[in-house]
């Protein structure tokens, strides 16, 4: 078993993916891969821990030589842990062995990632990082449809409109009326809310790429839910919602910080945000 980080370093091109896939990575996985949208930066499968980090020079104030500089190197994002073994996949955001039959992908920008609170969205539980919450982590597991055994196919008046596709030893099936939507994961994009802090309005822009339903919600400190937003299917595109700090009764809050999340399907996104009066 690896006990260290073994560092890959580089600049990746605009609009390019980095991949890691590993041997404990299903064959129909690391095939798939390949057919992606390549908008993510970065794919991860497999049972090896991994963490992004980025290399920077900060003044080193305890040198004697003022001129001095510090080359450190600032975790940004992480899922595993050099010292531990999962066996053949890690789990993530409440996914069982996600690392093995799913493909990790990030889409946010990582000099800036979730308004540049990134130990906070790596969405680790606990120093080993053996898992992640769906609630905090900002990665989007996407699933392969595989049919049930080999040489499966689709029956029915409408088995001519199948499209399937083929990767390693299994078929992958969508209809051709929604062949677009299965191909194309879903991209969301949510906004930090402007202005913020805020007295005594704020906007919050997000867009998504396919059709589907949506949740906004804010919550306080305590994670209790303070107001629902959003709630129903919307179109792709960018949408914009205003609020005016009052909870689901209409009463005015107090200030403080608070939490907006947005779920989009299977995908949740988490900001924070401050009301000041």
């Amino acid at each position: 078993m690896e006990t260290s980080w073994i560092r890959l370093e580089g600049i990746l091109p605009a609009n390019s993916t980095y991949v890691i896939s590993r041997e404990a990575s299903d064959q129909s996985l690391k095939d798939y891969a390949d057919f992606l949208d390549p908008n993510e930066f970065l794919k991860h499968t497999g049972d090896d821990g991994f963490k992004v980090t980025t290399i920077e020079y900060l003044p080193q104030s305890v040198a004697a030589d003022t001129n001095a500089w510090l080359k450190m190197a600032l975790d940004l994002d992480a899922i595993g842990y050099a010292d531990d073994d999962p066996g053949s996949a890690w789990d993530v955001s409440g996914i069982t062995e996600a690392t093995r039959y799913y493909i990790l992908s990030r889409n946010a920008d990582v000099c800036g990632g979730n308004g540049g609170d990134w130990n906070t969205s790596r969405g680790c539980v606990g120093e080993a990082c053996d898992s992640t919450s769906s609630e905090i982590g900002e990665w989007t597991a996407i699933q392969c449809g595989l049919s049930p055994t080999a040489g499966d196919m689709p029956e029915g008046a409408d088995a001519s409109s199948d499209a399937i596709i083929f990767a390693g030893n299994h078929n992958y099936f969508c209809s051709l009326s929604t062949l677009t939507s299965h191909l194309i994961p879903q991209r969301v994009n949510l906004q930090q809310n402007y202005p913020n802090p805020f007295n005594p309005r704020t906007e919050i822009l997000f867009d998504i790429s396919v059709q589907d339903h949506a949740t906004l919600k804010l919550y306080n400190i305590k994670g209790q839910e303070v107001i629902t937003l959003i709630n129903k299917v919307l179109n792709p595109g960018l949408h914009k919602v205003t609020w005016n700090g009052v909870n689901n009764n209409g009463k005015e809050l107090s200030s403080g910080m608070y939490f907006y999340e947005l779920v989009v399907g299977d995908i949740s996104l988490r900001k924070k945000l401050v009301l000041l009066k």
